[in-house]
């Protein structure tokens, strides 16, 4: 009938099902048009011109996109939304749809579930509580074998059924359908949602989707169920640095619920010491002893899940290795880490590099960094038998022995290194290798190359935050403040200090703050930092981290307290060279330096920046000397003038390298005779005359004559012209004033 219907008549079929006839020929023949699901979903600028035409204005996109979402387009859900809102037109456009939706509900479960078969309303009923819909999990959960026919079924019936697929091998119910389905479901065979649940955590948990699993144990509640897929998955997670995963899975758990088993409590507490969260996680290694003592006096339920009293016992005491570790106690780390090697196997690989890790970073805390390098090489020696990531961050901690050594070519290899063995392995995207990107991050950073720095740090900064690992977010966030302030933002290296120090409290992330403020004329922070962190005197500074000693001599410094910030710069510069920390001697002697030329002992400054600068020329060291700001150009201009073109480092390029640097970042504005201009630092009003009977051709003693000054005199102020010109005499001196404008 429908090849031979005349040119004038057209037939329209509405159904929820397939016709039952051929449409094969006309489709090929282009006479149907098709309008299905996806034809009639409202999209999201309908969805807005729809709100318009009934409020009589502009239709705000949020409202619209929150109304589209909610009923995925469908033009009944959103009727129902718009007539609330005509009978409450002071409503919002979200508010309007809160009120409808029992609604919608309750119109879907009249146009559809009452009208079907029974048994093919049981199984919707019964596998409503599914995110997703696959054959086998609607046969595990619903108990019917014939499943897939009853998909199809219900799929050829109603309209809200979606694919999640091309090939519809997996699909979902309509939000709201799924809504209706739940809601009828507990209305009418409330007994039977645990069950179902119960059913579909062990269909999930015994195909690997053991997140989808814990979500139903959860929802059972099968308490026991969702501690057995917690604890399958527990080293996995702690390997891969999921440090939050792993503690919100367990969170979800009643309180009551997560000591009740070792194998749960031993990696909860490892989760929250990564993450930071330290006395929680010695309460719970107390908990763990009471096991560990119960089963040494026989108790049999605590030797049923601790068999091996004397391999827990090793992991309790490397838990607190790392917490010590993470305190920035030395001492106690040591202490702990030799607990835990008495307890486990030399070939214990997985242990055993855990614990040297530790024992690495607690020698670089004692400024032993022969000792650390050699701890972080054996570590990486351990290779694939070591576990996930444990051989690629013994690359990385060697490369940080290195950056502190000032061998930052050496530091960049390792870290080039690192990387590639946690990618070869499979890791690149998990959170733990953002340690890595992190350590490559501060690289670039101290070469100067910013973008790169923030590119890499906004990456670790993520996988950190996705891991839970206060070690790996800690430093992104103060990289990225640093960046910030390197760039005049201080606004956001303050806010991201404050970040840093709410996920943890370590004494060389507050004394960032301390930093920017005097780079940022705000001594009056400075001052606070320094009382609030029991800097009261030189006679507190013992036993207290060489960072915070620095800062607070640059907080010394900055409050004109000359003496005490020399003895303080003294004493932790010899610290440092005992300790052979490169990198710390080159900021501490930068600083004596900087000292040395306000007091006007220019020639001592000098020949203390010399070795400085060679020593960062060699290391590839830029931003350090960037970061100090426009005081330190006069003295590099010296410094420049004094050294011998065919002599050793450091080499005039590099000075005149970290000079442009400086005067790019710093630029001063010139007066409106264009006096100071392009300069680091203006030339003062003496300097000025100086300049300007120089450009004259006057001699030294003309020009004493002229100012009513020594000779003495006259030279210094010409010395300090020169210094702040960037040149090395009269001629040059002439010659760059007049390019900037300072001479007629």
């Amino acid at each position: 009938m429908v090849d031979y219907l005349p040119a004038h008549v057209q037939l329209v079929i509405a159904s929820r099902y397939e016709p039952g006839i051929s449409l094969a020929r006309p489709r090929a023949r282009w006479r149907v048009l098709d309008i299905n699901l996806d034809d009639l979903r409202f999209t999201h600028e309908e969805t807005t011109g729809l709100i318009s035409g009934v409020v009589g204005s502009e239709a705000c996109a949020e409202d619209a996109q929150l109304l589209n979402d909610r009923t995925e387009g469908w033009p009944a859900g959103l009727a129902l939304a718009l007539s609330a809102l005509q009978r409450r037109p002071d409503s919002s456009v979200s508010m309007a749809y809160l009120g409808s939706e029992q609604q919608a509900l309750l119109f879907m479960a009249n146009e559809t579930l009452d009208c079907l078969p029974p048994r093919l309303r049981r199984f919707l009923l019964a596998t409503s509580i599914l995110d997703r819909l696959t054959i086998e999990a609607c046969v595990a959960v619903s108990g019917e074998a014939d499943a897939g026919a009853l998909l199809d079924e219900a799929e050829r019936t109603i309209l809200f059924i979606l694919p999640l697929d091309e090939d519809w091998n997996q699909r979902r119910y309509h939000a709201l359908f799924a809504q209706a389905l739940q809601a009828r479901l507990a209305q009418e065979y409330p007994g039977e949602i645990p069950e179902l649940h119960r059913r579909a955590a062990r269909w999930f948990a015994s195909t690997g989707e053991d997140e989808t699993a814990l979500h139903h144990a959860l929802l059972a509640p099968d308490y026991d169920l969702a501690r057995s897929i917690i604890i399958r998955n527990a080293a996995a997670l702690l390997a891969r640095g999921e440090m939050r995963t792993l503690r919100s899975w367990v969170e979800a758990l009643p309180e009551d619920q997560r000591d009740t088993e070792p194998g749960l409590c031993l990696p909860y507490a490892w989760a929250l010491a990564q993450s930071g969260a330290l006395e929680e996680a010695e309460a719970h290694i107390e908990h763990m002893i009471e096991w560990v003592e119960r089963a040494r006096s026989g108790d049999r339920e605590a030797q049923a899940v601790i068999p091996d009293t004397e391999f827990t016992e090793g992991e309790l005491a490397s838990i607190r290795s790392r917490i010590a570790a993470l305190r920035g106690d030395p001492t106690e780390t040591i202490r702990w880490v030799r607990v835990a090697k008495g307890h486990f196997s030399e070939y214990d690989a997985p242990n055993r590099g855990g614990i040297m890790l530790n024992y690495g970073h607690a020698l670089g805390g004692l400024g032993d960094l022969d000792g650390a390098a050699a701890s972080f090489a054996e570590v990486a020696a351990l290779g694939p038998s070591a576990g996930p990531l444990v051989a690629a961050l013994g690359l990385r901690y060697q490369a940080g022995v290195e950056v502190a050594r000032a061998r930052l070519g050496s530091a960049a290899r390792l870290y080039r290194k690192a990387y590639e063995v946690a990618i070869s392995r499979g890791y690149e995207d998990l959170p733990a290798t953002g340690i890595i990107i992190e350590g490559q991050a501060e690289l670039a950073y101290l070469r100067n190359e910013l973008d790169e720095a923030e590119r890499l740090g906004r990456d670790a900064l993520a996988r950190g935050m996705r891991g839970g690992e206060i070690k790996i977010s800690v430093p992104s966030e103060i990289l990225l403040a640093r960046i910030a302030a390197a760039r005049g933002n201080f606004t956001d290296a303050f806010a991201g200090v404050d970040r840093a120090s709410a996920l943890s409290h370590w004494s060389n992330t507050i004394a960032w703050g301390a930093r920017f403020a005097i780079r940022n004329n705000d001594l009056e922070y400075a001052r606070r930092w320094a009382s609030d962190s029991g800097f009261d005197g030189l006679d507190s500074v013992e036993g207290r981290d060489e960072f915070e000693v620095v800062t607070f001599a640059r907080v010394l410094d900055a409050l004109g307290r000359g003496g005490e910030r020399d003895w303080l710069l003294s004493r932790v510069h010899e610290q440092a060279s005992r300790k052979s920390c490169v990198f710390s001697r080159i900021e501490i002697e930068m600083l004596q330096a900087l000292a040395l030329y306000a007091r006007g002992n220019s020639d001592d400054a000098v020949a203390g920046l010399i070795p400085v600068l060679a020593l960062a020329e060699d290391a590839g060291i830029v931003r350090m000397f960037l970061d100090e700001g426009p005081r330190l150009g006069p003295l590099l201009a010296r410094v420049e003038r004094s050294l011998d073109p065919d002599g050793q480092a450091p080499s005039i390029a590099f000075v005149g390298q970290l000079r442009r640097l400086l005067a790019q970042e710093h630029p001063i504005d010139g007066d409106s005779n264009g006096s100071s201009g392009g300069l680091i630092e203006p030339l003062t009003p003496r300097e000025r005359e100086v300049l300007l009977l120089i450009a004259e051709g006057r001699t030294n003693q003309s020009i004493a004559d002229e100012l009513f000054l020594s000779v003495g005199s006259v030279k210094t102020h010409s010395s300090h012209v020169y210094g702040k010109l960037g040149v090395r005499g009269r001629t040059e001196a002439i010659a760059r004033a007049r390019s900037l404008g300072m001479l007629a």
